[in-house]
């Protein structure tokens, strides 16, 4: 496939942040997140997640960093605030430090119903937490040549955020327990070179035919085509600690995908790695002193 784009695209940004909820006086989940006002629901990109103990945060279509920056700690803040008032904290961690309590603090809705009904053991540990950045496509072509040349460097995004060591209430010795949890779905995968669109959406419909997913939203590869907005969608990260490092990996995400696109216009081939994208990543313990 040669892609043909031409000229300056501007690579808007945008970021989705998780975040857990626990109860200020005990320290335990807090499945208060349907409690939201309602005037703040959906209001400054905030919003309930899976989980009744976790909140997302969702930027508007960003043009520089500066604007991420102050989205991202407003956004912070708001959801803080909110948090505070129902009796917890907000928590920036890939994972809650304690114990999870199954499906019972599942949000009431649909989608997250079937996926409960069809994946009820992965369901109840889906209560991770993502830094999710978003990055403007010119076209999904484009898009689909530069999740390919992404590959290579989600090991080294994952480390810069890996922000969840602590799980059911012990060190775990990863610096992301996330990424071990999440990597039991079966589409959380590195993504492929696919040699085209066609063979990217054909993947994901027989994924979808298998039962192996719900639907296109529940691909979880690594870097993706979003089947929402036209970006790539780099999901790998956990949720940073702090909205300097949630700044710091969007612009490493959109210097990446800026250098992928130069590369795909001057013709540079794919830098071809192992046919098992499920294993490419190892969680990165902290200190960086163990590799697998």
């Amino acid at each position: 496939m040669t892609v043909t784009d031409r000229g300056t695209f501007p690579l808007t940004m945008g970021v989705e942040e998780e975040f857990i909820l626990l109860d200020s006086d005990t320290g335990a989940l807090a499945p208060v997140a349907s409690q939201l006002p309602a005037d703040l629901e959906g209001h400054a990109g905030i919003k309930p997640e899976a989980m009744r103990y976790q909140l997302e945060t969702v930027t508007g279509v960003c043009a520089s960093l500066e604007q991420v920056a102050r989205e991202v700690a407003q956004r912070r803040e708001i959801a803080a605030e909110a948090a505070e008032r129902l009796g917890c904290h907000l928590v920036a961690s890939g994972v809650a430090p304690g114990c999870l309590p199954g499906l019972a603090p599942l949000t009431d809705h649909p989608r997250y119903r079937e996926l409960a009904r069809r994946f009820p053991r992965l369901v109840a540990t889906t209560g991770t937490c993502g830094c999710h950045v978003h990055i403007g496509i010119p076209s999904r072509e484009m898009g689909l040549q530069v999740i390919g040349r992404l590959r290579p460097w989600l090991a080294t995004l994952l480390a810069i955020s890996a922000n969840s060591p602590i799980a059911d209430h012990r060190d775990t010795s990863w610096a992301s327990w996330r990424y071990r949890r999440w990597s039991r779905w079966p589409s959380a995968t590195a993504p492929r070179a696919w040699p085209s669109v066609e063979d990217y959406d054909a993947e994901v419909r027989a994924l979808i035919r298998s039962g192996k997913i719900l639907d296109e939203r529940s691909v979880y590869f690594y870097a993706r085509l979003s089947p929402r907005y036209p970006t790539v969608e780099v999901r790998v990260m956990d949720t940073c600690l702090s909205a300097d490092d949630t700044v710091l990996v969007a612009a490493l995400v959109r210097a990446m995908v800026a250098t992928a696109m130069e590369d795909v216009r001057a013709g540079t081939p794919v830098t071809p790695l192992p046919d098992h994208p499920s294993r490419l990543l190892c969680a990165p313990p902290r200190g960086m002193d163990r590799v697998g």
